[in-house]
């Protein structure tokens, strides 16, 4: 959900155990400034059901539900399109990898079309 406006908090949005009411922290969590839209993002939060114990993380794998479409590389990342596609493995062939750079006249991310500036 898109808004032009800031989302405000006041005593209203707060259960008496001092929680965020559902509708609030839904409307918090799925919201972003109008200007944003462009970027076509989607949100979604699952369960986080097992820890590995190596890295001491959760993460969700996966799978038909869950799919990874596209990798945007920050304008400022130092990371290369090798070390993108080596972290991703096999699914990185399916998987749409580019790197973003500040909009020249706009206060804007925008993808970064000249492929030689980004190895």
């Amino acid at each position: 959900m898109y808004s032009r406006k800031l989302l405000t908090l006041d005593k209203q949005h707060f259960l008496t155990n001092g929680e965020l009411d559902h509708k609030t922290a839904t409307d918090l969590l799925f919201t972003k400034y109008l200007h944003w839209r462009y970027e076509n993002e989607v949100r979604a939060f699952t369960e986080l059901d097992t820890l590995d114990p190596d890295k001491k993380m959760y993460f969700k794998d996966f799978s038909d539900d869950l799919r990874l479409v596209q990798v945007i590389v920050g304008a400022e990342s130092a990371l290369t399109k090798a070390a993108i596609k080596e972290a991703l493995g096999e699914p990185a062939s399916t998987v749409e990898i580019f790197k973003a750079r500040l909009a020249f006249k706009t206060f804007r991310v925008v993808r970064q079309r000249n492929q030689k500036l980004w190895a």
